[in-house]
């Protein structure tokens, strides 16, 4: 018998775009709680201990990665349009109105039915890769985080998504600079007023991760592994 992983569970789905970060990361959610996609994690780890194994591997590696490039970023040192200030993180639920809502209407729609597992009831859908919000610098659909300008979105409103639109957490450390806010001089339109540093939007909080990779390791013995 074998069991579907995050991987095979993309590819039923039709997802070619970073297949891992959403499903990746609700898998580990499901772990946490004991489940799996279609059986219990008990059953996934007796059936499939090779493919645990490894799904527990690029779990821990993947939030890993994440953390220490989100901590870095937000240690970069501060930028003159920034007005002495870093990057800042904080949860989406936390997020000022204007940032949540221009999050949720510039991110990726779900198209077609929500992607359901057996034993849900009806009516019932668990998230797929449908729902996300796409880097517009490398065009990676991203889940966990986004970066925005929460000062761009306040005085620009719907004209933030050319001139300061949503970043990944990739590539905000060399793409979302002090520039993104200033006005192009052909279009006549005045400077922008205010501190531009860049604040990362988290679906997770950064203790959840933590607890979420420390229970990971614990499942996996030394949670070393996964692909490079």
């Amino acid at each position: 018998m074998r069991l579907s992983t995050p991987w095979t569970v993309a590819e039923s789905l039709g997802c070619s775009f970073l297949l891992s970060e959403e499903l990746l990361v609700l898998s580990a959610l499901k772990l946490d709680d004991a489940k799996w996609w279609f059986v219990d994690a008990i059953a996934y780890e007796v059936l499939e201990p090779t493919e645990f194994e490894r799904d527990l591997g690029d779990m821990v590696s993947y939030l890993s990665q994440y953390i220490d490039s989100v901590l870095s970023y937000m240690n970069t040192e501060a930028k003159p349009a920034w007005s002495g200030k870093k990057p800042s993180a904080v949860d989406f639920d936390q997020a000022p109105q204007l940032v949540r809502r221009f999050v949720v209407e510039n991110a990726i729609k779900p198209s077609g039915e929500p992607f359901a597992l057996p034993e849900e009831k009806e009516g019932a859908g668990t998230e797929s890769s449908g729902d996300g919000a796409a880097c517009s610098h490398c065009g990676i659909v991203t889940w966990l985080s986004v970066v925005v300008c929460p000062t761009c979105i306040e005085q620009l409103g719907a004209g933030a998504v050319p001139r300061a639109p949503i970043c990944c957490w990739r590539c905000a450390p060399s793409k979302y600079d002090e520039s993104h806010y200033q006005a192009a001089q052909h279009d006549g339109e005045p400077g922008l007023l205010g501190c531009h540093a860049p604040l990362v939007v988290q679906r997770l909080p950064n203790g959840r991760k933590y607890f979420l990779i420390e229970k990971l390791k614990m499942m996996g013995g030394n949670g070393s592994g996964g692909r490079a």
